[in-house]
């Protein structure tokens, strides 16, 4: 039995079946794409019938928001305005 390996954009160092040595790949969104995946992600939600399956993809919504506001301006992590935010 093969055993599956993760994709590669969320995989770690390791062998893939062919012995060939594969990198970590991360993604940098920005607050742009973060806002366009939460609109995908709420139209995809309408297009649902299940109501866990809904609230789920909300869910998902919902994170991307958040992320494109952190992105937007990290100081949001500290809950202080930007002008007082020095990285």
């Amino acid at each position: 039995m093969q055993t599956k390996q993760p994709p590669d954009e969320i995989a770690s160092p390791a062998e893939n079946n062919a012995g060939k040595s594969r990198t970590l790949h991360t993604q940098t969104h920005s607050p742009e794409a973060c806002r366009r995946k939460a609109q995908g992600c709420i139209e995809r939600s309408e297009k649902l019938t299940d109501p866990k399956q809904k609230a789920a993809m909300l869910q998902y919504a919902e994170w991307w928001t958040r992320l494109a506001e952190i992105r937007d301006s990290p100081s949001v992590l500290l809950g202080r305005p930007d002008s007082d935010f020095q990285p």
